[in-house]
């Protein structure tokens, strides 16, 4: 589970995650000038750190492979990247106001910021990216659908009205004498 905040002041104070630690088990807070980021240790979350960059993944229970969320943050640029895959298992939550939220669990906010932050759901498949130095609000991007599953091209909205239409007439031909 994570939580990011663009602004750390809006974050409760470090002595008080650590007794959330009591709840949760591992906490770790990691901070600089574009914000901050508690990740609570999982067995379904992986932390991958290194001097200036953070990724968090989540897994479903039992699985290695694909990671269902993930969350990347450039420390050195403040660009965050975040998603949640097509599955849409888990969900990913963000906040176009200030101070800018993303989060894995709305529980996260509620507990370690210190005003509530109205929370926006990423689509399944869907991304975001927030850019700490415009300070703008994140763009969110739809993923675009894939095949369908019986190989058939979608149909467009002439040949859909058209399709409508022509169930209509053999309605309506069924119930004259």
């Amino acid at each position: 589970m994570y939580l990011f905040c663009s602004d750390s002041s809006a974050v409760l104070e470090s002595r008080l995650l650590h007794d959330a630690a009591r709840l949760f088990g591992t906490i770790k807070l990691i901070q600089n000038s574009g914000g901050c980021l508690i990740w609570v240790n999982t067995s379904m979350s992986r932390l991958h750190r290194t001097e200036d960059h953070v990724r968090v993944e989540l897994f479903l229970p039992g699985e290695n492979g694909e990671s269902t969320n993930t969350f990347d943050w450039d420390m050195e640029t403040g660009i965050v990247k975040f998603g949640r895959s097509w599955r849409g298992v888990f969900t990913t939550f963000f906040s176009d106001r200030s101070p800018l939220i993303v989060t894995s669990h709305k529980k996260l906010a509620a507990l370690f910021l210190k005003k509530a932050v109205p929370l926006k759901t990423v689509p399944a498949a869907g991304t975001g990216l927030l850019d700490l130095a415009k300070r703008a609000k994140p763009r969110i991007q739809q993923a675009r659908p894939g095949p369908r599953w019986d190989g058939l091209a979608d149909p467009s909205f002439e040949e859909g009205r058209n399709r409508r239409a022509e169930q209509r007439r053999n309605v309506f031909a069924r119930q004259m004498p």
